[in-house]
Protein backbone atom coordinates (compact mmCIF):
# COMPACT_ATOMS: atom_id res chain seq x y z
CA UNK A 1 0.00 0.00 0.00
CA UNK A 2 2.52 2.40 0.86
CA UNK A 3 4.58 1.71 -2.82
CA UNK A 4 1.76 2.43 -4.21
CA UNK A 5 0.80 5.47 -2.79
CA UNK A 6 4.51 6.51 -3.28
CA UNK A 7 4.51 5.54 -6.56
CA UNK A 8 1.56 7.91 -7.57
CA UNK A 9 2.57 10.85 -5.58
CA UNK A 10 6.04 10.62 -7.73
CA UNK A 11 4.50 9.80 -10.70
CA UNK A 12 1.68 13.19 -10.03
CA UNK A 13 5.00 14.99 -9.32
CA UNK A 14 6.81 13.89 -12.66
CA UNK A 15 3.42 15.26 -14.14
CA UNK A 16 3.10 18.64 -12.77
CA UNK A 17 6.94 19.13 -13.11
CA UNK A 18 7.00 18.26 -17.21
CA UNK A 19 4.19 21.08 -17.88
CA UNK A 20 5.87 24.37 -18.89
CA UNK A 21 5.39 26.50 -16.49
CA UNK A 22 6.20 30.09 -17.47
CA UNK A 23 4.17 31.64 -15.29
CA UNK A 24 4.93 31.50 -11.54
CA UNK A 25 1.66 33.63 -10.08
CA UNK A 26 -0.91 35.43 -10.86
CA UNK A 27 0.38 38.81 -10.96
CA UNK A 28 3.97 37.90 -11.83
CA UNK A 29 5.23 35.79 -15.02
CA UNK A 30 9.12 35.84 -15.43
CA UNK A 31 10.47 39.20 -15.27
CA UNK A 32 6.90 40.70 -15.78
CA UNK A 33 4.25 40.99 -13.24
CA UNK A 34 1.38 43.37 -12.97
CA UNK A 35 1.43 46.40 -10.89
CA UNK A 36 -1.16 48.63 -10.56
CA UNK A 37 -2.97 46.84 -13.74
CA UNK A 38 -0.27 47.41 -15.77
CA UNK A 39 2.12 44.75 -17.19
CA UNK A 40 6.04 45.84 -16.18
CA UNK A 41 9.22 43.90 -16.88
CA UNK A 42 11.73 44.26 -14.43
CA UNK A 43 15.60 42.22 -14.21
CA UNK A 44 18.41 43.14 -12.11
CA UNK A 45 22.15 42.27 -13.85
CA UNK A 46 24.68 40.82 -11.66
CA UNK A 47 27.41 43.36 -14.03
CA UNK A 48 30.14 46.16 -12.98
CA UNK A 49 29.50 47.87 -16.36
CA UNK A 50 29.30 51.47 -16.64
CA UNK A 51 26.00 53.21 -18.15
CA UNK A 52 28.01 54.90 -21.25
CA UNK A 53 28.66 51.22 -21.85
CA UNK A 54 25.03 50.45 -21.49
CA UNK A 55 23.88 53.00 -23.83
CA UNK A 56 26.17 52.49 -26.37
CA UNK A 57 25.35 48.60 -26.63
CA UNK A 58 21.45 49.78 -26.46
CA UNK A 59 22.52 51.69 -29.61
CA UNK A 60 24.20 49.14 -31.57
CA UNK A 61 20.83 47.28 -31.57
CA UNK A 62 18.94 50.80 -33.34
CA UNK A 63 18.18 50.13 -37.43
CA UNK A 64 17.18 52.42 -39.89
CA UNK A 65 13.93 53.14 -38.46
CA UNK A 66 13.55 51.85 -35.39
CA UNK A 67 15.39 51.13 -32.07
CA UNK A 68 16.83 52.94 -28.70
CA UNK A 69 16.74 56.13 -27.99
CA UNK A 70 18.28 56.94 -24.24
CA UNK A 71 17.07 60.26 -23.20
CA UNK A 72 19.27 61.09 -20.45
CA UNK A 73 22.50 59.18 -18.89
CA UNK A 74 23.45 59.86 -15.55
CA UNK A 75 25.98 58.10 -13.33
CA UNK A 76 23.61 56.16 -11.33
CA UNK A 77 21.07 55.75 -14.55
CA UNK A 78 19.64 56.05 -17.54
CA UNK A 79 16.01 56.34 -19.23
CA UNK A 80 14.90 56.25 -22.94
CA UNK A 81 12.78 54.54 -25.27
CA UNK A 82 12.20 51.97 -27.51
CA UNK A 83 10.84 53.03 -31.09
CA UNK A 84 9.08 50.24 -33.40
CA UNK A 85 11.57 47.50 -32.15
CA UNK A 86 11.49 44.10 -34.29
CA UNK A 87 11.61 41.42 -31.54
CA UNK A 88 13.99 38.13 -32.32
CA UNK A 89 11.39 35.40 -32.20
CA UNK A 90 13.22 33.35 -34.04
CA UNK A 91 16.25 32.63 -31.89
CA UNK A 92 13.36 30.91 -29.58
CA UNK A 93 13.21 28.31 -32.62
CA UNK A 94 9.57 29.60 -33.41
CA UNK A 95 7.67 29.45 -36.41
CA UNK A 96 5.67 32.47 -37.96
CA UNK A 97 2.35 30.44 -37.46
CA UNK A 98 2.97 28.95 -33.82
CA UNK A 99 3.40 32.59 -32.29
CA UNK A 100 0.50 35.04 -31.39
CA UNK A 101 0.03 37.98 -34.12
CA UNK A 102 1.38 40.77 -32.11
CA UNK A 103 4.89 39.33 -31.76
CA UNK A 104 5.32 40.09 -35.24
CA UNK A 105 4.51 43.61 -34.81
CA UNK A 106 7.07 46.53 -33.31
CA UNK A 107 7.09 46.75 -29.99
CA UNK A 108 7.46 50.16 -28.28
CA UNK A 109 7.96 51.20 -24.70
CA UNK A 110 9.83 53.26 -22.17
CA UNK A 111 12.70 52.10 -19.91
CA UNK A 112 15.06 53.36 -16.80
CA UNK A 113 18.02 51.66 -15.54
CA UNK A 114 19.14 52.62 -12.18
CA UNK A 115 22.72 51.30 -11.21
CA UNK A 116 23.19 50.22 -7.26
CA UNK A 117 26.52 49.28 -7.07
CA UNK A 118 27.91 46.45 -8.79
CA UNK A 119 23.93 45.68 -9.97
CA UNK A 120 22.01 47.51 -12.01
CA UNK A 121 18.03 47.38 -12.29
CA UNK A 122 16.29 47.86 -16.14
CA UNK A 123 12.46 48.37 -15.63
CA UNK A 124 10.45 48.34 -18.94
CA UNK A 125 6.77 50.12 -19.11
CA UNK A 126 4.24 51.42 -20.75
CA UNK A 127 5.01 48.57 -23.68
CA UNK A 128 2.67 48.10 -26.91
CA UNK A 129 2.59 47.14 -30.26
CA UNK A 130 2.71 48.71 -33.91
CA UNK A 131 -0.06 47.54 -35.45
CA UNK A 132 1.31 47.20 -38.94
CA UNK A 133 -1.63 45.60 -40.47
CA UNK A 134 -3.69 48.68 -40.17
CA UNK A 135 -1.58 51.33 -39.00
CA UNK A 136 -3.63 54.32 -39.67
CA UNK A 137 -6.25 52.94 -37.63
CA UNK A 138 -4.03 54.08 -34.35
CA UNK A 139 -5.25 50.80 -33.39
CA UNK A 140 -2.12 49.72 -31.54
CA UNK A 141 -1.62 47.09 -29.08
CA UNK A 142 -1.01 47.08 -25.47
CA UNK A 143 0.13 44.61 -23.34
CA UNK A 144 -2.22 44.96 -20.72
CA UNK A 145 -4.81 44.35 -23.04
CA UNK A 146 -3.31 41.31 -24.22
CA UNK A 147 -2.26 40.06 -21.34
CA UNK A 148 -3.97 41.14 -18.37
CA UNK A 149 -7.33 39.89 -16.84
CA UNK A 150 -10.11 40.70 -14.91
CA UNK A 151 -9.84 44.36 -14.08
CA UNK A 152 -5.98 44.08 -14.08
CA UNK A 153 -5.78 41.53 -11.47
CA UNK A 154 -4.22 38.22 -13.37
CA UNK A 155 -2.27 37.10 -16.66
CA UNK A 156 -3.99 35.02 -18.79
CA UNK A 157 -4.05 31.28 -18.33
CA UNK A 158 -3.95 31.23 -22.41
CA UNK A 159 -0.54 29.09 -23.10
CA UNK A 160 -0.06 30.46 -26.54
CA UNK A 161 -0.34 34.69 -25.13
CA UNK A 162 2.22 33.07 -22.02
CA UNK A 163 4.57 31.31 -24.68
CA UNK A 164 4.83 35.09 -26.66
CA UNK A 165 5.72 36.63 -22.77
CA UNK A 166 8.24 34.15 -22.20
CA UNK A 167 9.37 35.04 -25.89
CA UNK A 168 9.13 38.92 -25.01
CA UNK A 169 10.98 38.58 -21.56
CA UNK A 170 13.81 36.99 -23.50
CA UNK A 171 14.45 39.39 -25.70
CA UNK A 172 14.10 42.14 -23.18
CA UNK A 173 16.77 40.24 -21.25
CA UNK A 174 18.84 39.77 -24.13
CA UNK A 175 19.02 43.58 -25.14
CA UNK A 176 19.61 44.71 -21.71
CA UNK A 177 22.26 42.53 -20.41
CA UNK A 178 24.98 44.29 -23.04
CA UNK A 179 25.62 42.36 -25.07
CA UNK A 180 23.88 43.46 -28.65
CA UNK A 181 24.70 40.57 -30.36
CA UNK A 182 23.57 37.62 -27.94
CA UNK A 183 20.68 36.50 -30.44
Amino acid sequence: MKVTVLCLFLFSCLIVSGQESYRISEIQAGNFEIVNGKVIFEKVYQSPMSMDILEKNLKKLNDLNSGMQVKSIRKDGLNGVMIRYQLDWTAAGFKKRKIATFLRFPVNSNFVVTRDGNNYTVRVADIWFTNTVNPGSQQHLSLESIMVMRQGLRFTRDKELLRSLSILDENFEQMFQGKPNSF
